[in-house]
């Protein structure tokens, strides 16, 4: 088998009828681990930078950390924004990287960054409208508190907004493979937004508006970096860049982006509603159930940057043409992600109290958060694989049936996670629901594996005159 360079991966070319496919696990799993690691540190980054806003407004002053939290909810949306965007635009280019016909890209990426960022100008001057009369009644806080809110959030609306066009330029290095230099770019973008967090409330002593004032300063020089790396990598490809809007975004964004941002904001509205389920037992319970979340959303980020590297090995596959290929690189994800997450489990399963009591010294929060791990980290080996599924189905074409998928997760858990702690009035119910329905994930992910079989098998039958566009 005759191997060809692209993007300075070493992707082996299109299986031949009845060739033995077993042999192409092992590059395979490098390849989906070469183009994974790096996103995962993307996502650690980011993590970062969520923490360090918690920990330079923490620094300051306690109504500057409350003006903070009270932000957390609305970051979800704006994430939910962001994702969608970036996320069409990351699939169009991997298709676009594995047909070789990057000549589209420029006009696909502007016109996914106009559109979001109309979004988030549109957000910010509703903000800056009627957020002095809508604000303070929404979040029940205090007119002093209010006036100095709105402003906040105004800032951090039309900021938000000035972070598009690099976040669109680095998913486009993330769908042409180039995740190491994507992430590279990223971790600047946090050194030098850490870097003048730390300037303006330590060095000028500002406040909460330090974020949105950090926030534009590394956006653009994120934004120039990028643009620089990107007309770098597509020279060959890209001599011109032709910039206008290309309708191909908008549909890709209808069945790609709108789904993405709806599992993001489902996943908000669903942790909304464990706090309102768990707080009848007491404060401790709900912040014992915090930290263990908190550390949960720590173990997923793997099974989603797994998700994420393997959906664009598979869109770069069916743009070339190749969908054997593609199945396998499915079917080697799938088992990749859950040979770590038996590991993953068995450990955190393992670990007893070390994990909490890192987060909270409180005895008592330390042993509420126990009863969750105890519950349900048995059940991450599923857990991870399911999510890894889901992102894929997001990211290759199917992100209504994701979004689907996840809604009846999500209601499953609280309609019966309401009834049982209620019935029974014991949180530890409301745990063990959670892991049933991990396990309940086993179904769904047996189905997908049988599903994406066919689904590929289907289009391989097709004529070759069609396989470049599937």
């Amino acid at each position: 088998m005759r191997c060809v360079k692209s993007f300075k991966f070493v992707i082996p070319e299109e299986i031949a009828e009845g060739e033995e496919a077993s042999p192409l696990f092992v590059p395979f799993a490098r390849l989906i681990l070469l183009v994974s690691t790096p996103l995962l540190l993307s996502s650690v980054v980011n993590v970062l930078i969520q923490f360090s806003n918690t920990y330079f407004m923490g620094h300051a002053t306690p109504e500057a950390l409350y003006l903070v939290a009270l932000y957390i909810p609305i970051s979800f949306l704006m994430l939910a924004i962001v994702e969608g965007i970036c996320v069409t635009n990351q699939v169009i280019v991997a298709k676009k990287t594995g047909q070789g016909s990057l000549f589209e890209m420029p006009a696909i990426s502007f016109s996914l960054t106009v559109t979001g960022m109309g979004i988030l100008g549109a957000l910010a001057l509703s903000s800056y409208a009627y957020g002095a009369k809508v604000i303070p009644h929404l979040f029940a806080i205090s007119p002093a508190l209010g006036s100095r809110f709105v402003p906040f959030l105004t800032a951090m609306f039309a900021t938000s907004m000035l972070t598009i066009p690099g976040m669109i330029l680095d998913s486009t290095l993330r769908g042409m493979g180039r995740t190491g230099l994507a992430f590279g770019l990223l971790l600047g973008y946090a050194a030098v937004y850490m870097g003048l967090l730390f300037h303006f409330t330590n060095g000028l002593g500002m406040q909460e508006l330090a974020i949105p004032y950090a926030t534009v300063s590394a956006s653009l020089a994120f934004f120039l970096a990028t643009l620089i790396a990107v007309r770098v990598v597509t020279a060959k490809e890209i001599p011109v860049w032709k910039l206008f809007f290309h309708p191909e975004a908008f549909i890709v964004l209808r069945y790609v982006g709108i789904p993405v941002a709806l599992s993001h904001l489902l996943i908000f509205v669903s942790t909304f509603f464990y706090n309102r389920i768990l707080a009848p037992f007491g404060e401790d319970v709900v912040s014992g159930f915090g930290v263990a979340f908190r550390i949960q959303t720590l173990i997923i980020l793997p099974a989603l940057t797994f998700g994420e590297g393997i959906s664009i090995l598979m869109n770069q596959k069916m743009g070339a043409g190749r969908p054997k290929e593609a199945y396998l690189l499915f079917r080697t994800g799938v088992i990749l992600c859950f040979s770590l997450y038996a590991f993953l489990s068995l450990a955190i399963s393992l670990a007893g109290e070390a994990l909490p009591a890192l987060l909270t010294p409180n005895a008592v929060v330390i042993r509420e958060a126990v009863e969750y791990i105890r519950a349900v980290a048995p059940t991450y080996c599923w857990m991870g694989v399911l999510l890894t599924v889901l992102l894929i189905l997001e990211q290759t074409d199917n992100g209504f049936r994701a979004f689907a998928l996840n809604l009846v997760y999500f209601v499953a858990i609280i309609g019966i996670g309401y009834w049982v702690t209620r019935e029974w009035r014991d949180p530890r119910y409301f745990f063990q629901t959670i892991a049933y329905g991990n396990l309940m994930g086993l179904s769904v992910i047996a189905w997908e594996w049988r599903r994406q079989k066919q689904k590929f098998e289907g289009i391989a039958r097709a004529p070759r005159a069609g396989l470049a566009t599937a």
